[in-house]
């Protein structure tokens, strides 16, 4: 891409926003699988044990969980790239001109 005109600017953000994509379609589905698993796991609790178990989702669990992995990932896609394609501070700050 870089040979095709794309600054290291425009090529940080277009990595970075494709790695925060497939997070969110990573995180959903690992939410949703993650929920049916409780479910599973709680009425094959019931039907072993006899005892009542009530389905409640462990909302404040898989949002600490989320903020963990979704830090991680992009501290991890950042540190490369922002190695491999520096970007200059005065590029930055400047006005364009």
């Amino acid at each position: 891409m870089v040979s095709m005109g794309m600054g290291g600017l425009q090529l940080y953000r277009t990595i970075f926003l494709e790695a925060v994509l497939i997070l969110l379609v990573g995180c959903l589905f690992g939410a949703l699988f993650g929920f049916l698993g409780q479910w599973l796991g709680g009425h094959w609790l019931q039907l072993t044990t006899d005892s009542p178990v009530s389905f409640v989702p462990a909302w404040g669990l898989m949002l600490k969980t989320l903020g963990l992995i979704t830090g991680l990932a992009l501290v991890a896609v950042a540190i490369p790239v922002s190695l491999a394609f520096p970007v200059k501070r005065q590029a930055i700050f400047s006005r364009g001109q």
